[in-house]
């Protein structure tokens, strides 16, 4: 029997955070590396040991078109940047599912005690016909794939 395998679409994907799907352009920031710590060996000038420290993650990207929405999601953006800390920044679990042709899940992403950095609104230049896009990167502790 030929089996034949189909790549999945890096197109067909979503986004939930507290049971709010919500979409975006382009998710980046699907990344971690190990840290290293480099340590001298007093007398031993020939190399640098490379120690293994814990996984650095970067920040989540996620972009899209400005949209007019009252989301929770933006709600949730809105309220961390504005509170001054007086009310604390709730952290959110955020999952990104690659589906694949047919709508079925291939791979999922959750990303634990995620919170907002940064909220960018793109340049709006009166000589250009594009669509300005708004930016937000979350932090957050770590991911697991599923």
């Amino acid at each position: 029997m030929n089996w034949i395998i189909e790549p999945p679409v890096g197109f067909y994907f979503s986004l939930n955070v507290d049971g709010e799907e919500i979409a975006f352009k382009e998710v980046s920031g699907l990344s971690h590396e190990m840290g290293i710590e480099e340590v001298e060996n007093g007398g031993e000038n020939r190399f640098i040991h490379r120690i293994p420290k814990t996984a650095e993650y970067q920040n989540l990207v996620l972009q899209r078109a400005i949209v007019n929405s009252n989301s929770q999601f933006l709600n949730w953006c809105k309220t961390a940047f504005s509170s001054a800390f007086d009310q604390g920044i709730t952290p959110k679990d955020i999952n990104v599912t690659l589906h694949d042709s047919e709508g079925q899940i291939l791979m999922r992403w959750n990303f634990f005690n995620a919170y907002p950095v940064k909220f960018e609104i793109s340049e709006l230049r009166s000589q250009q016909n594009e669509v300005p896009l708004e930016t937000v990167e979350l932090a957050y502790s770590y991911y697991d794939k599923q």
